[in-house]
């Protein structure tokens, strides 16, 4: 069977850009990472 991946997803509601983000982990670490990443992307 193939390995599951999860998907994260942000919409600026303003600009309607997207950011969206993969991972295999399914954790609060993978949650945490995503913010960090998500502000960096829209900063």
């Amino acid at each position: 069977m193939g390995e599951k991946y999860y998907q994260y997803t942000a919409i600026d509601e303003f600009t309607r850009l997207r950011y969206t983000w993969y991972t295999n982990a399914h954790d609060t670490y993978a949650s945490s990472e995503f913010a960090k990443r998500m502000v960096k992307y829209y900063r």
